[in-house]
């Protein structure tokens, strides 16, 4: 008798071990897209769970994610930079964790196609064009704006539409646009179909390493998970140096969770990733920003960056 009451003591012991031993559950907006690949690379492999966490992914677009993390429906978002920006601006009370997929001068995804006939070779060729982007104010639409402000375009001789990117080539075999500021596979569609060629590198004249996405959550959560984010972080930066390592690999683990047609992964570049947010990269998307108009007020990047 003695012994079966040590046993089952033992394994009510074992249990309640267990349970205080499982893994912390948290939830992270994302937008579903290759710039995710570390993410799913740490879900795949295991990475998150070495780290002692039980991430769920919630999907969604920016504006959504956004509202998420501020309502507190998801712990973590993954906003683009214009979209934190703008957020930021109008005082939500958010911090930057840590950074994500990055400009690098190898991993080039961002590219202008000219439509055939429209006679555009540099920045200046633009002036009286009609170019097709996917949102006014969006990071792509920053980038391309700055580019042609910094080689003396006046940008309000350029007339800007949006296009959603799966319709830019429908729209510019039309002729209703002059040129389309896009990313893969919607590039190699269009110039694959003969309707546009590949136009000025544009993204080469901006900063090195500039972050496109970074991770955000509240000051109000932080406040009570900073073992959780630090957490977080190791998992990132271990399954980020994964992905470097072997992008063939990444892929494959990332269509996992995306289940995208074979031929068009072959067509994506992984991007360049970088875990720590550097101060003087977001005062150059607020250098950007501010001249459109996009932001107000004054945003010091050594603020908004949580240590």
């Amino acid at each position: 008798m003695k012994r079966a009451l040590f046993l089952l003591s033992l394994a009510v012991s074992i249990g309640f071990a267990g349970l205080a031993a499982a893994n912390e559950k948290i939830t992270v907006g994302i937008t579903p897209a290759i710039s995710n690949a570390p993410l799913y690379v740490a879900e795949a492999r295991g990475i998150f769970e070495k780290h002692g966490l039980d991430v769920e992914f919630i999907e969604g677009n920016g504006p959504v994610l956004m509202s998420g993390v501020v309502s507190g429906a998801v712990d973590i978002s993954t906003p683009t930079m214009t979209t934190l920006l703008q957020a930021l601006d109008n005082g939500l009370d958010l911090s930057i964790i840590a950074g994500f997929n990055i400009i690098t001068k190898a991993q080039q995804d961002q590219a202008i196609v000219v439509r055939k006939g429209a006679a555009i070779e540099k920045a200046a060729d633009f002036e009286g064009k009609t170019v097709g982007i996917s949102t006014v104010g969006a990071t792509m639409h920053v980038m391309f704006d700055a580019w042609l402000v910094k080689n003396g375009v006046d940008t309000s001789k350029v007339r800007f539409v949006e296009i959603p990117f799966p319709q830019m080539g429908d729209v510019m075999k039309q002729g209703t646009v002059d040129a389309v500021v896009t990313i893969q596979p919607f590039t190699h569609r269009i110039t694959a179909a003969n309707i546009g060629v590949m136009g000025p590198k544009f993204t080469s004249e901006l900063p090195e390493g500039l972050p496109i996405i970074g991770f955000v959550a509240t000051k109000t959560w932080l406040a009570d998970h900073a073992d959780t984010v630090t957490r977080f972080r190791a998992a990132l930066a271990e399954a980020t140096d994964a992905v470097t390592s072997d992008r063939d690999r990444a892929k494959v683990d990332t269509n996992t969770f995306l289940k995208m047609p074979e031929e068009v992964m072959q067509q994506i570049k992984v991007p360049g990733y970088a875990v720590d947010m550097k101060p003087e990269l977001v005062q150059a998307w607020i250098d950007m920003m501010t001249p459109m108009s996009l932001l107000q007020n004054h945003i010091d990047p050594t603020k908004i960056i949580y240590h």
